[in-house]
């Protein structure tokens, strides 16, 4: 999503299908472990920065180009209608 946000003019059909596969990947795996519920947010939160370092890896962008919080909410992240930054 950060890449897809902070990168508009590479986007792709490959980009929207990796979220939406990922997206997906979550709900099945909090639909196979239900006590992740529980820990959604501060996990959440904690994966945040990792998310980060990678899109940093993948642009090439300085890491101070993104936010030191996530912008996105959880509703947001499994909304499979969500893209940030379109209209």
């Amino acid at each position: 999503m950060l890449k897809w946000e902070y990168q508009p003019n590479f986007r792709s059909r490959s980009w929207s299908a990796t979220i939406e596969e990922q997206r997906l990947s979550l709900v099945g795996l909090i639909e196979d472990n239900p006590s992740l519920k529980s820990v959604l947010a501060e996990r959440f939160a904690k994966a945040y920065p990792q998310g980060v370092l990678l899109a940093v890896k993948e642009t090439n962008l300085d890491k101070r180009t993104f936010p030191a919080q996530c912008a996105y909410t959880l509703e947001q992240v499994f909304d499979m209608d969500f893209y940030p930054g379109n209209p």
